[in-house]
Order: C-alpha cells, then structure tokens, then sequence
C-alpha cells in the first residue's frame, strides 16, 4: 500500500497569475483540520525538493480549490453538496506573504478527480513542526494532543482568518 502523496504539478494552472483568483476551502471540524494537516505534514518532500528547500522538512497546507469554469464550480458543488467553504484571494494571500503551491495529490497512486484546480496554501514550512503527540507513529494522550493542536492552531490560524464564509451556493 502506497498511503498518500502529494507532487508538484507542473501544469500548474496559469489562474493563479491573477490576484482575483479565488481559493476554496472545505470547513472541517477544527480539531480534525489540524490532525490532518499534522498527519500530511511530512508528504511534502518532493514539493520542497523542487522548490529547492529541505525535502526532509515538514509543511503545514491547507488544501484548497480553484475552479475556473462553469463546468468546475458544478463538479465541485456536487462533490460539496451540503458542505460549508471559505474563500481567499490569491492577491489577498499574497498580501501576507503566504505561498500559493499548485500540487496534485494521490490517495494509493490514485489521484483526486480535482487535482486540476487543487493548491496547496501554505501555513509553515520547516522542520519539527509537528509536536510528536500527533505524529502517527508516536500519538500522544489526550492531553498532548490538545496541547500540540493548539501548537499546530498557532501556525495554521493565522492563514485560515484570511479565508471568508461563504453561504451561497459554489
């Protein structure tokens, strides 16, 4: 079993030139946002490699789509039917100096149906930025857990508040 991946993607969609673009988020319960981003965290060595940083180094995301058609914003609202999203735009992020990475990710070598519309907007890049109580290999109790979450909020909060509710319809 492969588990999951995550690559650079070179095609790497020409929307993001535009500081219109706009950026959408899934809303996830909080506590779960910060375990995925800590259990991803390590996924990112060929991402840094390419960006000539240190693959070995970890990087906090927030998985977002762009969808630039008609056609796309149908297929993501089917895809989140009844889920709530937030939006950024890339100039406002780019504002706060926060990277915009356009990647593809894999679930077993299985790509996601939207990686043609996916970035990757990035919260932290560096070594040690999961607290071992989240690692999967080392999970700590529920104390550490909390404790590291909210190391983990630290990072990631900041970037999340540039994101806006929306309530209508994708």
């Amino acid at each position: 079993m492969q588990g999951p991946s995550v690559r650079w993607r070179h095609d790497g969609r020409l929307l993001l030139a535009d500081d219109d673009t706009l950026l959408r988020f899934h809303v996830a319960d909080h506590n779960n946002l910060l375990n995925k981003a800590a259990a991803d965290a390590d996924l990112y060595g060929s991402v840094l490699a390419h960006l000539g940083q240190e693959p070995r180094w970890e990087a906090l995301v927030l998985s977002t789509y762009a969808p630039g058609t008609a056609e796309e914003h149908r297929e993501l609202h089917e895809a989140w039917r009844s889920r709530r999203f937030v939006e950024a735009r890339v100039g406002e992020l780019r504002e706060h100096d926060v990277p915009v990475w356009p990647t593809a990710t894999f679930i077993d070598g299985v790509p996601d149906p939207f990686n043609h519309i996916h970035f990757d907007v990035v919260a932290a890049v560096g070594a040690g930025l999961v607290p071992p109580a989240l690692h999967p290999q080392t999970s700590g109790n529920k104390l550490e857990r909390r404790q590291a979450r909210a190391q983990l909020a630290a990072l990631i909060d900041p970037v999340l508040v540039l994101f806006s509710d929306q309530q209508q319809a994708l």
